[in-house]
């Protein structure tokens, strides 16, 4: 009558109930998993009161099994454990009153059994819902939830845009903060009821897969979903409220935009780059420069700022548009699959579209005209470009024009830095510049990376940051340890001293005796 895990399944459990079974809780219960078997199927079950998961796994058990609870903790250490090939074997044992599950741990060939106590089955809180469920290709909702959980809000005074939405309607999957709005139609999934899933750390983290099923079950004042899903069975309490009208904040496709850019493909890692890079400390931000001379991704910093050129992607506006947006939003919108972006000439809300079913709309940050002005202006002092298929390089330029730069770069001077990594760039032979396309195929206007001049670079002040940080780092691990030895040495006197009582009291009993036996 025991239930046999595999090695596989038993990882699959572990790391699935670290993202259900809170770290702490005042119910000692939650910190169980409830295994059962019942017509030849295992099941173990998992919950933190608003969300429940099942896991069946594929071995079957040698008999039906009434429900038993394991601690969490031992499960964990098994799995640590555990290799390919292992097994674990897990049996109820001992009274009703002193209930205790029995372990058989194989490992690496040797079986080690051992006991261990647990808590009666009847305590654990028994959540399962009957939820009419349709079949539904449950990992392609689950995985548009997993993008969308990153675009929602983490304010948790924001209740309702801190879920992910379903719109029945559209059948799309919907998550915004406040700033930005991402929208990832599903036509496949059949659910005819609005909810809102609430952005758990189990729908982020990419534990449920395979298809399966999908159901709402409303009721009174609450809804529940239920997701089937491989080897897996998912309920959750939906959240309460009304989810905000987010159609009104997407701008109309044929909106008066002042260009349309598009991200090359080729473009996307040094894009990625470029945004981790020259984004501020502050507000994450960086700067486009867009036109139809080449698009420019800048630092927010006056004068002359870090920039990279992206050679592939183009934008079709005859006039410069710049804005500044949050560096991090942008990368996101980009792994989601838009890098079509239509740029309002304003500071208006941006709508990106790509290749899948979906967009995303992101505010950008207001910027002055004196700024904008900056900005174009620097773009338009880099040299021009004289070769379509030149390797890009980020690079943070000086106040002074830099000379021509060959054809093979020079070695970089002694103690200066690039403005980013691009090392491996820079190792791979150049490419022989090609002639200058002539009449009208020529770009005189379109721009070229901005090569370092021999000038020593100033003093990196995020460098200075960095350095300050890591003294202080030092500094707070040599209290801490100062700390820790005067604790020792304090527990040290405390027991020496507590030695010393006792011989002072042992003593007088010592001399009480004696008394007694003087006196006698």
């Amino acid at each position: 009558m025991s239930i046999t895990l595999r090695s596989d399944e038993l990882k699959s459990l572990v790391r699935a109930a670290g993202k259900v079974v809170p770290r702490s809780t005042s119910l000692p219960v939650l910190g169980h998993v409830r295994f059962e078997s019942r017509d030849r199927r295992a099941t173990a079950t998992i919950t933190n009161l608003e969300e429940t998961l099942v896991y069946g796994p594929a071995t079957e058990p040698d008999a039906d099994a009434a429900p038993f609870l394991c601690p969490l903790d031992v499960l964990q250490k098994l799995a640590r454990q555990a290799v390919n090939g292992d097994s674990v074997a897990l049996a109820p044992t001992g009274p009703a009153a002193l209930p205790a599950v029995a372990v058989t741990a194989t490992l690496k060939g040797q079986a080690i059994r051992s006991e261990t106590g647990t808590m009666p089955a009847d305590e654990f809180p028994d959540l399962l819902k009957a939820i009419p469920t349709d079949a539904a290709p449950a990992d392609e909702f689950l995985a548009a939830c997993r993008i969308a959980a990153g675009f929602a809000s983490a304010d948790e005074t924001r209740h309702t845009l801190s879920g992910v939405f379903w719109d029945a309607k559209d059948r799309a999957v919907v998550a915004t903060d406040g700033r930005r709005l991402l929208v990832l139609r599903l036509a496949g999934v059949p659910m005819a009821t609005d909810f809102i899933l609430p952005a758990s750390r189990l729908l982020r983290s990419g534990v449920l897969g395979g298809d399966g099923a999908i159901g709402v079950l409303q009721g009174d004042d609450v809804q529940h979903i239920e997701i089937a899903s491989g080897p897996w069975r998912y309920q959750a309490k939906c959240m309460d409220g009304t989810y905000p009208d987010y159609r009104v904040v997407i701008p109309a496709e044929a909106g008066p935009f002042a260009g349309r850019l598009t991200v090359a493909p080729e473009d996307l890692p040094l894009l990625k780059t470029a945004l981790s890079q020259l984004a501020d400390a502050g507000h994450g931000t960086v700067r486009i420069c867009a036109d139809s001379g080449g698009v420019v991704v800048l630092s927010p910093t006056e004068g002359s700022p870090a920039h990279v050129v992206l050679p592939h992607s183009r934008c079709d506006a005859t006039a410069p548009i710049v804005h500044a947006v949050n560096a991090g939003y942008l990368r996101q919108g980009l792994d989601a699959g838009f890098n079509v972006i239509r740029l309002p000439a304003d500071c208006s809300p941006w709508l990106c579209t790509g290749s899948r079913d979906g967009l995303h709309v992101i505010m950008p940050w207001g910027m002055a005209d004196d700024e904008k002005a900056a900005v174009v202006a620097f773009v338009r002092s880099l040299k021009p470009t004289p070769s379509e298929g030149r390797e890009p390089t980020m690079s943070t330029p000086k106040h002074k024009t830099a000379p021509e730069a060959p054809s093979v770069p020079p070695a970089a001077p002694s103690g200066q830095t690039a403005a980013a990594p691009v090392a491996a760039a820079a190792a791979e032979p150049q490419p022989q510049p090609q002639p200058q396309p002539q009449g009208a195929d020529a770009r005189p206007d379109a721009v070229l990376p901005f090569a370092p001049g021999p000038q020593q670079p100033p003093a990196d002040p995020l460098q200075a940051l960095a350095g300050a940080v890591g003294l202080a780092e030092d500094l707070a691990r040599q209290a801490y340890a100062a700390a820790r030895d005067l604790k020792a040495k304090a527990r040290a006197v405390d027991r020496f001293v507590r030695a010393k009582q006792r011989l002072f009291v042992r003593g007088e009993s010592v001399l009480a005796q004696l008394q007694k036996v003087a006196s006698f």
